[in-house]
């Protein structure tokens, strides 16, 4: 069986693959800002968030009459709150 030499380089130069521009910018932010690129990541998590609210929301909200007696509702002064009953017509 025949055995051919092949030459090998002692170095092996390995080419990055160049990255989008926006990767290169958020890379270099992320290196030289830690602490802004924390802070970003909160803004960008909280505003996923307020954007998903509507979907996850479980709360049920029914409307008041204007028959409905007004000792019926719970107002808290002392913890600044203040509700604010609209008169809708009854169907």
């Amino acid at each position: 069986m025949a055995v051919a030499r092949v030459p090998v380089p002692d170095t092996l130069e390995l080419e990055r693959t160049p990255r989008a521009p926006w990767a290169a910018a958020v890379a270099d932010f992320c290196r030289q800002r830690p602490l802004g690129a924390v802070g970003g990541a909160v803004i960008v998590l909280m505003l996923m968030v307020a954007v998903a609210a509507p979907v996850r929301v479980r709360l049920h909200v029914e409307l008041v009459p204007v028959q409905a007696p007004r000792h019926s509702l719970k107002v808290a002064p002392e913890a600044g709150v203040a509700v604010r009953v609209t008169e809708v017509p009854c169907v």
